[in-house]
Protein backbone atom coordinates (compact mmCIF):
# COMPACT_ATOMS: atom_id res chain seq x y z
CA UNK A 1 0.00 0.00 0.00
CA UNK A 2 1.21 3.20 -0.93
CA UNK A 3 1.25 5.90 1.42
CA UNK A 4 1.11 10.33 0.03
CA UNK A 5 2.02 12.72 2.27
CA UNK A 6 1.14 16.27 2.38
CA UNK A 7 4.08 18.25 3.53
CA UNK A 8 2.62 21.76 4.88
CA UNK A 9 5.22 25.02 4.65
CA UNK A 10 4.63 28.14 6.02
CA UNK A 11 4.50 29.29 2.65
CA UNK A 12 1.77 26.72 1.80
CA UNK A 13 0.08 27.86 4.90
CA UNK A 14 0.14 31.03 4.05
CA UNK A 15 -1.56 30.77 0.77
CA UNK A 16 -4.07 28.61 2.22
CA UNK A 17 -4.70 31.62 4.94
CA UNK A 18 -4.47 34.08 2.19
CA UNK A 19 -7.53 32.38 0.00
CA UNK A 20 -9.57 32.08 2.99
CA UNK A 21 -8.96 35.57 4.10
CA UNK A 22 -10.48 36.49 0.30
CA UNK A 23 -12.93 33.79 0.32
CA UNK A 24 -14.53 36.07 3.46
CA UNK A 25 -14.34 39.00 2.06
CA UNK A 26 -15.58 38.76 -0.82
CA UNK A 27 -18.68 38.20 0.46
CA UNK A 28 -18.08 41.66 2.89
CA UNK A 29 -19.77 44.18 0.27
CA UNK A 30 -23.14 42.17 0.16
CA UNK A 31 -23.61 42.05 4.09
CA UNK A 32 -22.84 45.97 4.00
CA UNK A 33 -25.88 46.71 1.45
CA UNK A 34 -28.64 44.60 -0.11
CA UNK A 35 -27.84 47.20 -3.08
CA UNK A 36 -24.62 48.41 -4.09
CA UNK A 37 -23.45 50.86 -6.88
CA UNK A 38 -19.89 51.77 -8.18
CA UNK A 39 -19.12 55.70 -9.04
CA UNK A 40 -20.87 56.41 -11.76
CA UNK A 41 -23.82 54.81 -11.82
CA UNK A 42 -26.96 56.35 -10.69
CA UNK A 43 -28.20 55.37 -7.02
CA UNK A 44 -32.12 54.29 -7.44
CA UNK A 45 -34.42 52.12 -5.10
CA UNK A 46 -34.96 48.61 -6.45
CA UNK A 47 -37.87 47.76 -3.75
CA UNK A 48 -41.36 49.01 -2.92
CA UNK A 49 -39.75 49.22 0.57
CA UNK A 50 -37.35 48.56 3.05
CA UNK A 51 -33.98 49.55 0.38
CA UNK A 52 -30.49 48.86 2.09
CA UNK A 53 -28.32 50.46 0.12
CA UNK A 54 -24.24 51.23 0.17
CA UNK A 55 -22.67 54.08 -2.15
CA UNK A 56 -19.12 53.22 -2.95
CA UNK A 57 -16.63 55.89 -3.32
CA UNK A 58 -16.69 58.24 -6.17
CA UNK A 59 -19.34 60.36 -8.10
CA UNK A 60 -22.49 59.15 -8.25
CA UNK A 61 -24.85 62.42 -9.51
CA UNK A 62 -28.32 62.67 -7.79
CA UNK A 63 -31.07 60.50 -6.71
CA UNK A 64 -34.66 60.90 -5.72
CA UNK A 65 -36.58 58.55 -2.96
CA UNK A 66 -39.64 58.57 -3.12
CA UNK A 67 -40.19 54.76 -1.23
CA UNK A 68 -40.61 54.25 2.41
CA UNK A 69 -37.63 53.25 5.07
CA UNK A 70 -34.61 53.31 2.38
CA UNK A 71 -31.44 53.20 4.58
CA UNK A 72 -28.01 54.69 2.15
CA UNK A 73 -25.16 54.66 3.46
CA UNK A 74 -21.69 56.18 1.74
CA UNK A 75 -18.03 54.92 2.65
CA UNK A 76 -15.45 57.63 2.15
CA UNK A 77 -15.14 59.60 -1.42
CA UNK A 78 -18.82 58.81 -1.87
CA UNK A 79 -20.73 61.97 -3.37
CA UNK A 80 -23.49 63.15 -4.65
CA UNK A 81 -22.63 66.35 -7.22
CA UNK A 82 -26.15 66.51 -8.46
CA UNK A 83 -29.30 67.64 -6.78
CA UNK A 84 -31.19 65.12 -4.39
CA UNK A 85 -35.12 64.42 -3.33
CA UNK A 86 -36.62 62.52 -0.63
CA UNK A 87 -40.07 61.82 -0.37
CA UNK A 88 -40.87 59.12 2.35
CA UNK A 89 -39.01 57.81 5.47
CA UNK A 90 -35.23 57.44 4.69
CA UNK A 91 -31.92 57.10 7.01
CA UNK A 92 -28.87 58.46 5.18
CA UNK A 93 -25.03 58.47 6.74
CA UNK A 94 -21.75 58.49 5.28
CA UNK A 95 -22.49 60.80 2.61
CA UNK A 96 -21.33 64.04 0.98
CA UNK A 97 -23.26 66.26 -0.64
CA UNK A 98 -21.58 68.59 -3.08
CA UNK A 99 -22.02 71.61 -5.48
CA UNK A 100 -19.60 71.40 -8.20
CA UNK A 101 -21.17 73.89 -10.09
CA UNK A 102 -23.56 71.56 -12.02
CA UNK A 103 -26.96 73.78 -12.33
CA UNK A 104 -28.75 70.84 -11.29
CA UNK A 105 -27.63 71.58 -6.99
CA UNK A 106 -26.65 75.24 -7.22
CA UNK A 107 -29.30 76.50 -5.66
CA UNK A 108 -30.00 73.61 -3.09
CA UNK A 109 -28.41 70.16 -2.62
CA UNK A 110 -31.26 68.23 -1.11
CA UNK A 111 -34.65 68.90 -1.23
CA UNK A 112 -37.23 66.96 1.37
CA UNK A 113 -40.45 66.92 0.39
CA UNK A 114 -43.66 67.14 2.53
CA UNK A 115 -43.83 63.54 3.53
CA UNK A 116 -40.38 63.00 4.12
CA UNK A 117 -38.87 61.73 7.52
CA UNK A 118 -35.01 61.30 7.13
CA UNK A 119 -31.95 61.44 9.59
CA UNK A 120 -28.12 62.71 8.42
CA UNK A 121 -25.58 61.24 10.22
CA UNK A 122 -22.07 61.77 9.71
CA UNK A 123 -22.70 63.52 6.24
CA UNK A 124 -20.89 66.25 4.88
CA UNK A 125 -23.16 69.02 2.64
CA UNK A 126 -20.49 71.68 0.74
CA UNK A 127 -21.64 74.73 -1.49
CA UNK A 128 -18.96 76.99 -3.60
CA UNK A 129 -19.12 80.35 -2.34
CA UNK A 130 -20.05 81.55 -5.79
CA UNK A 131 -23.07 79.32 -5.44
CA UNK A 132 -26.51 81.78 -6.43
CA UNK A 133 -28.17 82.44 -3.22
CA UNK A 134 -30.14 79.50 -1.86
CA UNK A 135 -29.63 76.66 0.66
CA UNK A 136 -27.63 73.37 1.39
CA UNK A 137 -30.92 71.54 2.16
CA UNK A 138 -34.17 72.59 1.62
CA UNK A 139 -37.26 70.88 4.26
CA UNK A 140 -40.45 71.34 2.84
CA UNK A 141 -43.75 71.92 5.07
CA UNK A 142 -44.67 68.96 7.03
CA UNK A 143 -41.04 67.21 6.49
CA UNK A 144 -39.22 66.12 9.34
CA UNK A 145 -35.66 65.65 9.95
CA UNK A 146 -32.44 65.05 12.39
CA UNK A 147 -29.21 65.76 11.54
CA UNK A 148 -26.52 65.33 13.24
CA UNK A 149 -22.81 64.78 13.17
CA UNK A 150 -22.77 66.60 10.05
CA UNK A 151 -20.92 69.50 8.58
CA UNK A 152 -21.84 72.37 6.33
CA UNK A 153 -19.18 74.20 5.04
CA UNK A 154 -18.08 76.24 1.74
CA UNK A 155 -15.01 74.72 -0.29
CA UNK A 156 -14.31 77.94 -1.80
CA UNK A 157 -14.89 80.28 1.43
CA UNK A 158 -17.47 82.05 3.70
CA UNK A 159 -20.79 82.31 1.92
CA UNK A 160 -22.18 85.49 1.82
CA UNK A 161 -25.90 84.78 0.84
CA UNK A 162 -28.64 82.25 1.67
CA UNK A 163 -29.09 79.51 4.09
CA UNK A 164 -28.25 76.25 5.78
CA UNK A 165 -30.96 74.43 6.54
CA UNK A 166 -34.08 76.24 5.99
CA UNK A 167 -37.10 74.71 6.76
CA UNK A 168 -40.57 75.93 5.91
CA UNK A 169 -42.30 73.90 8.61
CA UNK A 170 -42.22 74.31 12.51
CA UNK A 171 -39.10 74.54 14.38
CA UNK A 172 -39.44 71.29 16.30
CA UNK A 173 -39.62 69.83 12.72
CA UNK A 174 -36.30 70.08 12.55
CA UNK A 175 -33.23 69.25 14.75
CA UNK A 176 -29.45 70.09 14.08
CA UNK A 177 -26.55 69.77 15.71
CA UNK A 178 -23.25 67.83 17.80
CA UNK A 179 -21.86 68.78 14.06
CA UNK A 180 -19.98 72.04 12.25
CA UNK A 181 -21.25 74.79 10.33
CA UNK A 182 -18.79 76.30 8.88
CA UNK A 183 -20.69 78.17 6.16
CA UNK A 184 -20.92 81.82 8.13
CA UNK A 185 -24.46 81.42 7.54
CA UNK A 186 -27.49 80.57 9.99
CA UNK A 187 -29.96 77.63 9.57
CA UNK A 188 -33.71 78.73 9.39
CA UNK A 189 -36.48 77.46 11.63
CA UNK A 190 -34.63 74.58 12.99
CA UNK A 191 -33.82 73.40 16.95
CA UNK A 192 -30.84 73.69 17.58
CA UNK A 193 -28.54 70.43 19.33
CA UNK A 194 -26.00 71.55 21.25
CA UNK A 195 -23.25 71.98 20.37
CA UNK A 196 -23.27 72.98 16.32
CA UNK A 197 -19.20 74.44 16.36
CA UNK A 198 -18.51 77.09 13.49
Amino acid sequence: MTRVYEIHTAETEAQAANQHLRDDSSSLPSALGEFQFEAGNPVVESKENSNEILALSGLHGGFTFSNRWTHLAGVPGTVFNEHCTIKDYAVIEGARFESTGNESNRKKLVTLEASAKVIFRNCVFQRLKDDPTGVFVEIKSGAKAIFTNCVFKSETGPMSAGSVVSNAGGATDVYVGIGFNMTTRAHVNVTAIVPELS
